[in-house]
């Protein structure tokens, strides 16, 4: 192998050491640990292999931080002008170490950064001097995915994907024209309505909104008033967003009828367990696809399709998991009403994928 181009073995080990993508399976610091171990194995095979490894500066650009080690101090020089995938992750400690010097470098080249993943949880008290997001522009980066109880705003020109977590955090969006795929938590008074507005208005191309729970731990039937926009809110109008996707175990909610999205075609419903039908607008004419994900009842799934039009559900194809709850159900009327009137479909999620929902932050959705 050492009579190739070194250009070639360079190559080789890009492809033996990918980058972990922001949604990889498991921890990222595990992840690193791992990736460091093999890079270090590599480079001792010969002096050959360990010049074209500290010579492919891609192999540097993965920089992870957290209380308990960083690379970024070491890394950071290796990786030249490449881009670069930051992970940092700082949990409440009584000995936060000298962390602050990484962070402090990584924030000087958030130029570079083409993907982000920052998990500060209740960490405030820790690392009063952290910020979520850098205090300058990323204006590179892709991908973000953000855990946290800040008030930040993060202004990311070539941003595609964000999936931001918190119940208290609130990050506002300030100039990401190319934003396609948004997480964010579900609007639960009219500052967050207007900040839903706000991103419709200045992220045209958004394709999938995936909207978790409340912002509150507990909304209960009477608080449901309180949960959507007032008069004096516009109706935040979606015009290319294709996916929609909602939670809905806690309340009934007729959120669509908040949303004007006239291309959606594709709508997924977690835990739809609500007595009260959701409501789908006439304006969701290209609609024609929903799934229901996590479901334990048939009934309310009936119900709500009941309401549709009959034109509506002859066009419709309505795919169900078939969850242990659903497998053992006795309401065999509804299920037989579902047959005679939409396209059924039963499927499962890959246990896999269902491990990977457990953590909101380091895992996709």
């Amino acid at each position: 192998m050492d009579l190739l181009q070194p250009e070639l073995i360079s190559s080789i080990f890009l492809a033996l050491l990918p980058i972990p993508p922001c949604s990889a399976r498991g921890s990222f610091k595990t992840l690193a640990r791992q990736r460091s171990q093999e890079i270090t194995t590599i480079r001792l095979v010969s002096k050959i292999w360990d010049s074209i490894i500290l010579g492919t500066p891609e192999l540097w650009s993965y920089i992870t931080v957290s209380p308990d080690s960083t690379d970024a101090l070491r890394y950071l020089p290796r990786s030249k002008a490449v881009l670069l995938h930051i992970r940092i992750s700082l949990r409440p400690s009584d000995n936060p170490g000298n962390l602050r010097a990484a962070v402090e470098a990584l924030w000087y080249e958030a130029h570079r950064w083409t993907t982000y993943c920052a998990s500060t949880w209740k960490a405030r008290n820790s690392y009063p001097w952290f910020q979520l997001i850098p205090p300058f522009p990323v204006c590179r980066l892709r991908e973000a995915r953000l855990t946290g109880d800040q008030n930040v705003e993060l202004e990311g020109p070539e941003l595609r994907r964000l999936h931001e977590w918190g119940f208290k955090s609130n990050i506002r969006l300030n100039g990401a024209p190319a934003l396609r795929k948004w997480v964010t938590k579900r609007p639960a008074n009219g500052h967050e309505w207007e900040q839903l507005l706000l991103i419709s208005q200045q992220c045209p191309l958004l394709e999938s909104l995936r909207l978790t729970e409340y912002a509150t731990d507990e909304v209960t039937r009477s608080q449901l008033e309180e949960t959507f926009p007032g008069t004096g809110v516009a109706r935040p109008t979606l015009s290319n967003l294709r996916e929609l996707k909602l939670v809905s175990k806690r309340v009934a909610f007729d959120l669509m009828t908040y949303l004007h999205t006239p291309a959606l075609s594709l709508l997924v419903i977690r835990h739809h367990v609500s007595p009260v039908p959701l409501t789908i607008p006439p304006s969701c004419a290209t609609l024609d696809h929903i799934r229901f994900t996590y479901a334990t009842r048939v009934k309310p799934i009936q119900e709500t399709l009941s309401t549709f039009p009959p034109a509506q559900l002859q066009s419709l194809t309505v795919e169900i998991e078939d969850t242990r709850f659903i497998r053992h159900s006795r309401a065999r009327d509804e299920i037989r009403w579902l047959e005679e009137h939409v396209s059924l479909r039963w499927f499962d999620i890959p246990d896999e994928e269902k491990r990977r929902c457990t953590c909101p932050f380091e895992h996709p959705e």
